[in-house]
């Protein structure tokens, strides 16, 4: 049974049913209940797609993300943990209504079961999403040859962004739901499942390794940069050459492939894009905008919500930024009673930037054996962007003379600087604990406070540790417990440890 070929619903339901397939029957149920629009009703209980232009609006509908609000912090396929899991975040109770602490407090925590509200478990929407996604492309690469008679530019536009989508999703769910890669490892370490098709089949699903994920991910991503070379950009909110090529790039600096990182990073496709000269921006524009190379979200408010509870952490508020850096200022405001809030202009989270080639390009020169200085080029022109104009090039420049780890230590603290709440925080500080050169593991206090005498104070209680990642499990999370139960025990889970609340 294909969904979207002719379709009998009821013995489709019944097939589903007795083959105990719960969980792909939710996400082809979730398409099909999604979709309804374009699908053109024949008969009873039984719809076509009839044309590429049909693929593309289901791409364009239910493949991408697209959230147009995202002002729902408690929906979890908006990935609110991803902000709150790692050193950048922390409690923050100055006169706020206290709404959304109760149900993300788990997950602050490294709790065991990090998806619950006071010991009451929520589903974890993320994973849903993400193989809802991901069965949207299958279904568009499984039926587009039937359209051969179409455009052959329109077909490979569409199969391109297809590819692009399921290695898109694939990456965020590596990335959560198993370890960062280790060339060491990677074969042996769990994944997650994969499907390539639309079918039902009559199996229980279990993981394949992380580095068959990742092999999936890069040859779905080498096969659309070539389907997509060339092609005009319909928007940032669609797949593009230089989506895929600054993808593609990210996806070999994780796996430690520094020389086919640049290949891809270093593409001609990307001199048509610029930094913006914060310097000259208004700190009240959204200019930062231009920077965005591809976007999956349409309104990036996520953050700025989670100040009603969250703020922006000590150590990256005070000690992060020179006076001279814009950076500070254009993402930073401490406005409600005090507290750190972040207003980045950019999404939040599911964007390619122009400024992370630029840093993704440094790390892989430093990594390389006589090529720092080509990292410093690259330093070089990021900062000059970014600070106040007429400022002493000593500290646009502090990083001139460094070599080896010191300068590869300085690259991870620019991109925590310039990337901070775009999610890629959790995610590096992950791949930094297995990289065999220049390794770096960081353990997290994440403070708990308690409401003080007014509404402009708070009481500190005490917190919670998140150890090093070769001491502790909770740099992993769960697989949902859906997930298992609908594969009979095929699906190994993570094991996480209950966590110690260190009272004062």
């Amino acid at each position: 049974v294909t969904s979207y070929l002719l379709v009998d619903f009821k013995c489709f339901i019944l097939k589903c049913i007795k083959m105990k397939n719960f969980f792909y029957l939710f996400l082809i149920f979730m398409v099909l209940s999604s979709c309804g629009d374009f699908l053109e009703e024949r008969s009873e209980g039984k719809a076509y797609v009839t044309s590429c232009a049909d693929l593309e609006e289901l791409l364009v509908g239910e493949g991408y993300w697209n959230w147009e609000n995202q002002q729902n912090v408690l929906d979890m396929k908006n990935l609110p943990f991803l902000h709150l899991m790692d050193d950048d975040t922390e409690m923050c109770l100055l006169g706020n209504a206290h709404s959304y602490y109760e149900k993300l407090q788990a997950i602050y925590s490294w709790e065991r079961l990090p998806f619950n509200e006071k010991g009451n478990p929520f589903p974890d929407e993320a994973w849903k999403h993400f193989y809802h996604t991901i069965s949207v492309a299958n279904v568009v690469l499984d039926k587009l040859p039937e359209f051969s008679n179409e455009s052959l530019e329109l077909r490979e536009r569409i199969e391109g962004e297809a590819l692009f989508i399921r290695a898109w999703n694939y990456y965020y769910l590596i990335n959560l739901y198993a370890k960062p890669y280790s060339k060491t490892t990677s074969s042996m370490d769990p994944g997650v499942p994969v499907k390539l098709d639309p079918m039902i089949e009559d199996v229980f699903f279990s993981r394949q390794s992380v580095d068959s994920v990742y092999s999936l991910i890069v040859s779905d991503l080498e096969k659309a940069a070539v389907l997509l070379d060339g092609g005009l950009e319909e928007t940032i909110y669609q797949a593009s050459e230089a989506a895929v090529h600054a993808l593609l790039g990210r996806i070999y600096l994780y796996m430690g492939e520094y020389e086919l990182a640049l290949v891809h990073l270093e593409d001609p496709v990307f001199t048509s894009y610029a930094l913006v000269d914060l310097s000259s921006a208004s700190l009240s524009s959204s200019s930062m905008e231009m920077e965005v190379i591809h976007s999956q979200m349409v309104d990036g408010g996520l953050v700025s919500k989670l100040s009603v509870d969250f703020q922006v952490s000590e150590e990256l508020y005070y000690d992060m930024y020179d006076p001279e850096d814009q950076r500070g200022k254009f993402f930073f405001s401490s406005t409600y009673y005090g507290n750190r809030i972040c207003g980045k202009s950019v999404p939040s989270v599911g964007a390619l930037r122009v400024a992370e080639l630029f840093l993704n390009r440094a790390e892989a020169y430093a990594m390389l054996e006589g090529q720092e200085e080509k990292a410093v080029e690259n330093l070089r022109a990021l900062r000059s962007k970014r600070y106040v104009e007429g400022t002493s090039l000593e500290i646009v420049d502090s990083f001139k003379g460094l070599t080896g780890k010191e300068l590869v230590d300085f690259i991870r603290q620019e991109r925590r600087r310039e990337l901070c709440f775009e999610g890629h925080r959790w995610f590096d500080l992950r791949r930094y604990a297995v990289f065999p050169k220049y390794p770096e593991s960081k353990m997290i206090r994440h403070n708990i406070y308690g409401e003080g005498a007014s509404a402009s104070e708070q009481v500190l209680l005490g917190y919670y540790i998140l150890d090093t990642y070769d001491k502790d499990n909770g740099w992993v999370l769960p697989i949902p417990d859906y997930a298992i139960e609908f594969n009979d025990g095929a699906l190994e889970n993570n094991e996480r440890e209950d966590r110690t609340f260190f009272e004062l």
